[in-house]
Order: structure tokens, then C-alpha cells, then sequence
């Protein structure tokens, strides 16, 4: 790649050391990859998907529910995901606004699904 002036991306839950890899040219380069971890998102960042999903559904959501969902989610951008839209259907069907006891009943019923 970088004769040919590329960029290879590879992504991977485990470093290359833990791959069946049987060609040791292929895996000594691989070694000298740049590595780089991802982890799990801040309480911040968490907050700010938060909302900023519920602002792409132009849903004006109260500080109260958005602490209380940063505070008791997974702290995973699937997890946020998964809430914001189980918690729009669950007030859509029920006719009324987001909630911080709406917020917590969604998240028990996510968590109990899991």
C-alpha cells in the first residue's frame, strides 16, 4: 500500500498477535502497524449523542432525562441508540412526552431484554 501511495485500514477486536496468522513476513509487518484502541464512549460523549439523536427527531428533550440517561445506560453509542428510539415509540404509542420515570421504565425494559 504504501509503495502504491494507499492507506489500508484494518479493523479487529484483538491485535494481530492473537490472529491465526501463519505467514511470519505478514505478521512481523502487521506488528509494526500503527495501533490504535477504541474505547468505550465518556459520559460526555454519551450526553452529547444523546442529544443530539433526540435533536435529529426534533424532540426537545429536559436536562433531567438526559442526566439520567447518561448516568444509568450502558455506556455504549448502541446502547444510546437503542434508548432514544425505544423511549421516542414507548411516548409515541403512549401519547405524551419523554420523561425521566418514562426514561427509566425504557431503560429496565432494555436492560431486561439484554
Amino acid at each position: 500500500m504504501r509503495d502504491a501511495g494507499g492507506w489500508l485500514l484494518l479493523t479487529a477486536r484483538a491485535n494481530p498477535d492473537h490472529w491465526a496468522i501463519q505467514t511470519a513476513d505478514l505478521l512481523s509487518r502487521l506488528r509494526l502497524a500503527t495501533l490504535s484502541r477504541i474505547g468505550r464512549p465518556s459520559p460526555e460523549l454519551v450526553r452529547a449523542v444523546l442529544v443530539k439523536l433526540f435533536a435529529d427527531r426534533q424532540i426537545r428533550i429536559e436536562e433531567d432525562v438526559v442526566a439520567y440517561a447518561t448516568l444509568h445506560l450502558e455506556q455504549s453509542l448502541e446502547a444510546v441508540t437503542r434508548f432514544v428510539q425505544a423511549v421516542d415509540e414507548a411516548a409515541l404509542s403512549a401519547g405524551r412526552r419523554i420523561t425521566r420515570p418514562l426514561a427509566s421504565a425504557t431503560i429496565a425494559a432494555l436492560q431486561h431484554d439484554d
